[in-house]
């Protein structure tokens, strides 16, 4: 598994995830980004089996 910040966002600085490889994670707001902007982040997890398959979970933050 691994979390990526995704360029969809409205906020294109740079965001960084506490633990990428965490199945549960943390971030912080960077202080430069502005009341409506979005953050994407999405979740990749692959599996064991064979073929392995992966699935993508998109959780989009708005800034308050």
């Amino acid at each position: 598994r691994r979390w990526d910040y995704a360029a969809a966002s409205t906020y294109k600085g740079a965001v960084a995830v506490a633990d990428p490889a965490s199945a549960s994670t943390v971030f912080t707001i960077p202080a430069d980004a502005q009341s409506g902007q979005t953050i994407h982040l999405i979740l990749e997890a692959t599996d064991d089996g064979t073929p392995s398959l992966n699935r993508y979970l998109r959780a989009i933050v708005t800034v308050k």
